[in-house]
């Protein structure tokens, strides 16, 4: 297996589009095309990383320097230690970037999300809802310092 930088790879971004549309309803957003998502990696403050093996992407990682440095983690095989081989080294990426925290939203009924991140040493610091499509969804805030 292999981190791979989206922003220097695209090979994978037919992947990562299907992958993050399958899980898009989870992190509270809309579907993209593989032309929005483009765009967005040249444009937006982020640093993404996706976890290959053998032409495959297993999982995604993104550290969103515009939004106060969150962190959202989705893999295609959940429970197989896929977070783990993404998470260590976008927390790297994130200290090399002068991070001093980050943070992630999990919602309340995701408790394999919720202990993966105590896991590896993030706090649960909130509760707070977010709106998507006309319905809020509680969600937990947990930070972590680097």
């Amino acid at each position: 297996m292999k981190i791979i930088d989206f922003k220097k790879n695209e090979k994978f971004l037919k992947q990562y589009v299907s992958l993050r549309n399958k899980y898009a309803n989870l992190l509270l957003t809309k579907k993209v095309t593989l032309k929005e998502t483009k765009n967005w990696i040249k444009k937006a403050a982020v640093e993404i990383r996706g976890l290959v093996q053998n032409q495959e992407l297993l999982g995604v990682v993104i550290l969103y320097l515009d939004k106060n440095k969150e962190i959202t983690i989705f893999v295609k095989k959940p429970g197989r230690g896929l977070g783990e081989r993404l998470l260590l080294p976008i927390e790297r990426v994130a200290r090399a970037k002068k991070c001093h925290t980050v943070w992630a939203r999990v919602l309340t009924n995701n408790i394999p999300a919720q202990k993966f991140f105590e896991k590896y040493g993030y706090k649960k610091r909130k509760v707070t809802g977010k709106n998507f499509q006309g319905k809020i969804y509680r969600s937990l805030i947990y930070t972590k310092k680097l």
